[in-house]
């Protein structure tokens, strides 16, 4: 059964999106097709990209941590009555995103999510006339590419927070602001970019993490 979003009965965006879109000194360094794309293609593949963590729920929020799920499961075992009362089964916990395949030996869960030009992001931005004033086909590596700049840009300006290193998971929780819902629908992506984790593998090096933080606000798609 399809959810609220799916349905159009639900949209979330991201603030600050449009402007960091139309800030043209930000996207000089960044190649084509980014650097002359128009802001509203550029404020497309941001909200796409928010999407995608936030559906995999990448996103930063002390409530999505293991150990403040037991603390609240703990709490509802105490004052609720079953069913009302959590059970011991396993929690929603927030997962990772990394830029770049997933490697083939992994440490860790199976939840985080890894962002290539191979991917299903990638592939959508390597749809023809996604860059409507790029003339040449977005290749596997110019999507590679674009992934790791806006992630980077993003991080610059705030949207998403960046570990820092660890050896093994590490959550960087910030306090959310808001939360609302909008009823039209509208085409647009959203949350709001938060936390990361950094893991390191046998042999493997530090990868970049990401999260989105916990704040949703409804905005212009």
């Amino acid at each position: 059964m399809p959810n609220l979003e799916q349905t159009g009965q639900l949209l979330l965006s991201y603030a600050g999106t449009g402007q960091l879109a139309a800030d043209e000194p930000k996207w000089a360094g960044a190649g084509e097709p980014l650097s002359g794309a128009d802001p509203e293609t550029r404020r497309l593949v941001i909200h796409t990209l928010l999407d995608e963590l936030r559906r995999n729920i990448c996103i930063e929020s002390l409530y999505l941590t293991e150990d403040r799920y037991e603390d609240i499961k703990r709490a509802s075992q105490e004052w609720l009555r079953p069913p009302w009362a959590l059970t011991d089964e396993q929690g929603v916990y927030a997962a990772t995103c990394y830029p770049g395949p997933r490697p083939a030996a992994t440490p860790g869960t199976g939840r985080d999510l890894y962002i290539s030009g191979l991917g299903q992001y990638g592939r959508w931005l390597r749809r023809p006339a996604r860059f409507p004033l790029h003339e040449q086909p977005v290749t596997v590596k110019d999507a590679d590419q674009v992934i790791a700049y806006l992630l980077t840009v993003m991080a610059q300006v705030g949207l998403l927070a960046k570990g820092r290193g660890a050896q093994q998971a590490r959550w960087l929780p910030r306090a959310g602001r808001h939360h609302r819902m909008a009823g039209r629908r509208r085409r647009a992506p959203g949350a709001r970019p938060g936390a990361q984790q950094l893991r390191r593998g046998q042999g493997q090096p530090l990868l970049p993490a990401l999260l989105l933080r916990d704040r949703l606000r409804p905005g212009r798609p």
